[in-house]
């Protein structure tokens, strides 16, 4: 196809998609994986351009009202600008146990919450009664396909 745009994927019906040659196809993969690069480069010099331009200015706003996340209103020019800091809390994991050991359990239970993982190669390595045992508790759900096209090469 000469005209081969990935304009195609909001024009054509299911159908006509359904259609196109493994060689379209693969052909729209490729393009739309180079759209993305230029997509993403693109958005993360407008998301600079932002930092530069009113992040300063957020600062002020937040340290204004005591704080250094959350939500900044300000102008610039005849536009209200809306910046926010979301708050990302991390722990660390052997101090969070080592003070929730020291807690009453009631008030443990209460404030924590507690997931266990296993790695699963470490479970695929395990003895068949230990991964019986952990089985019970184990459930396989398939996640996004991927797909990818790739030319056959003559032999």
């Amino acid at each position: 196809m000469d005209n081969l745009t990935t304009e195609m994927l909001d024009t054509l019906e299911a159908g006509e998609l359904d259609k196109l040659s493994p060689a379209v196809l693969s052909d729209l993969a490729w393009k739309l994986a180079e759209e993305q690069v230029v997509l993403k480069r693109r958005d993360k010099a407008l998301h600079d351009t932002f930092e530069r331009r009113y992040a300063s200015k957020a600062s002020e706003v937040l340290l204004a009202d005591g704080r250094d996340t959350g939500t900044a209103r300000f102008s610039d020019g005849g536009f209200d600008v809306t910046v926010t800091r979301p708050k990302r809390v991390k722990w660390d994991q052997a101090e969070l146990r080592a003070a929730l050991d020291r807690l009453d359990p009631a008030t443990a239970q209460h404030v924590a919450k507690i997931t266990f993982k296993i790695d699963e190669r470490r479970f695929e390595a395990l003895m068949d009664d230990s991964r019986f045992i952990l089985g019970a508790a184990r459930t396989v759900e398939t996640g996004k396909a991927t797909y990818a096209l790739s030319e056959k090469v003559a032999a």
